[in-house]
């Protein structure tokens, strides 16, 4: 099943927060069916996330995607370095709670979640993967409250001071959801933070096999610009599609591709949503005729 982000159309010329709605009607115009909720947009936009009847809010975009024939098939979590807490991890705890909620209110069987770095002055600390285990099973017992699944992204780049991310290598990823051992814990494979960090990525897939719950499907240009329409890159897309074929991955193929449109002229913006259509659609016919 095709699906992109809601993030596709979240910002235009410079604009910030395009507003969500504005995105779920031209994606429903363009033909898609299924969409991943970003819950890190939404806050952003939310009047109401902190406050008691949040869930109106959520249930009102639940009730438009109905009401255009789309489904919610995934959501992104917001991003929380819960390895750092701040002085505001007990507002990002409750964030990350709520939005397992809302996907569940939403109707997506999976949240997309960030891994974090225990690191402090330029030093990995060891117990990152240790911190990231427990973290995972705490959130895996909640979300299951809900019927939700989490699944955890492959991470690339390095932390403010240096450091390199966990969970930027296949096996890494591999270990940790293994180390979970949750029914309701998954991986999420990005090709485009794959791609800035040179991995191999149909031995990665392959690795991941059946742990692979979901995609988020970018292209990366020379430039290390990421998030931007398959072909338009510099990615391999035959090593990927066939390796896709090969573990028989049955998800959500998901495009997100927030940097493809900021700066396509707004009266070209349904032209390029449904460009990116056609392009999934294809993509997913190239992983059928490889298997």
């Amino acid at each position: 099943m095709l699906a992109t982000s809601t993030n596709i159309y979240c910002e235009q010329h410079g604009i910030h927060d395009v507003p969500i709605e504005r995105c779920i009607h031209i994606c429903a115009d363009a033909g898609y069916k299924a969409l991943d909720f970003g819950f890190v947009e939404f806050i952003r936009q939310s009047r109401s996330i902190l406050s008691p009847d949040w869930k109106d809010e959520i249930l009102y975009y639940r009730q438009l995607a109905d009401s255009l024939n789309i489904s919610f098939v995934q959501a992104h979590a917001p991003l929380y370095d819960f390895c750092n807490p701040s002085d505001d991890a007990e507002r990002l705890e409750l964030l990350m709670n709520r939005s397992i909620e809302g996907a569940a209110l939403l109707g997506a069987p999976w949240i997309v979640a960030h891994p974090s770095t225990h690191a402090e002055s330029g030093i990995f600390y060891s117990d990152t993967a240790a911190m990231n285990v427990r973290f995972f099973h705490n959130l895996a017992d909640y979300a299951r409250k809900f019927s939700v699944g989490i699944a955890i992204e492959n991470m690339w780049g390095k932390t403010a001071d240096g450091v390199e991310r966990y969970a930027i290598d296949a096996q890494e990823l591999v270990d940790l959801v293994d180390a979970v051992d949750s029914p309701n814990v998954s991986a999420c494979w990005d090709t485009g933070h794959a791609s800035v960090e040179g991995i191999a990525q149909g031995e990665a897939i392959r690795l991941l096999g059946n742990r692979l719950k979901a995609l988020h499907i970018s292209d990366k240009s020379k430039s290390q610009q990421i998030h931007i329409l398959p072909y338009m890159g510099s990615i391999d897309w035959p090593e990927i599609l066939q390796a896709l074929a090969d573990i028989e991955y049955s998800h959500p193929f998901t495009l997100e591709i927030q940097h493809y449109i900021p700066r396509v002229p707004v009266a070209l913006v349904p032209s390029a949503i449904k460009l990116s259509v056609e392009t999934g659609k294809y993509m997913i016919g190239q992983i059928a005729s490889c298997g």
